[in-house]
């Protein structure tokens, strides 16, 4: 019996470009759809860790200090959403606290570096009819939901106390820092606010 073999196939085993030419072309298409992959990365602002803080005890219908971070993005299809956890409130800029998502805009693809201002602040909910407890949750930074979805989270913790039932005085700020004072020079005057509830809501001048 006589067997022949054709000279494209013999051509092609032997000279196998065309699969060396495909595999190029496939590793590059690979390499451009990573480059162009949406990111968000976030980072700590000045002053402030990353993960932040535990928020500490703060007292239900009160809030804590600030802290802070940085978020940005590269190869963005549209906006950088934040969404907050229970218990906690955000903001941009000068802009007030609320619970409300923040919407970043990229421009070119790109988000600059923004800094997330985040407090505690508890309050009664359907979940904690008195607002106190533990809270744990995260922040979520996402990108538009689609092909290449990517998300960003920062931890957020904090322990509601319950208001008191009886009377009680509380003091805002808990401290006053005077600084350095010379003999020879006057502190400057720091003001505060004492609350008693109830009834009353009393201001006073410290010195």
């Amino acid at each position: 019996m006589e067997i022949s073999y054709s000279n494209a196939f013999i051509n092609r085993t032997q000279h196998p470009w065309h699969l060396l030419c495909l595999l190029g072309l496939l590793g590059c298409l690979l390499a451009s759809l990573e480059a162009q992959a949406q990111s968000i990365t976030l980072q700590a602002a000045l002053g402030n860790m990353l993960p932040l803080q535990d928020f500490g005890s703060v007292q239900v219908n009160r809030t804590s200090s600030q802290q802070s971070f940085l978020v940005s993005g590269a190869n963005l299809t549209g906006a950088v959403t934040l969404n907050t956890a229970e218990g906690f409130e955000i903001r941009t800029g000068g802009n007030s606290f609320s619970t409300n998502a923040i919407v970043l805009s990229p421009t070119g693809g790109n988000l600059g570096s923004t800094a997330i201002d985040v407090r505690f602040a508890p309050v009664p909910s359907g979940t904690r009819p008195d607002g106190s407890g533990t809270y744990a949750d995260n922040l979520l930074a996402l990108t538009p939901s689609g092909t290449g979805t990517v998300s960003q989270s920062v931890a957020l913790a904090g322990t509601g106390q319950a208001t008191p039932t009886s009377a009680y005085v509380y003091v805002d700020p808990a401290s006053l820092a005077f600084g350095t004072v010379s003999q020879t020079r006057t502190p400057v005057a720091c003001s505060g606010i004492i609350n008693y509830c109830p009834p009353a809501v009393t201001a006073c001048t410290f010195h």
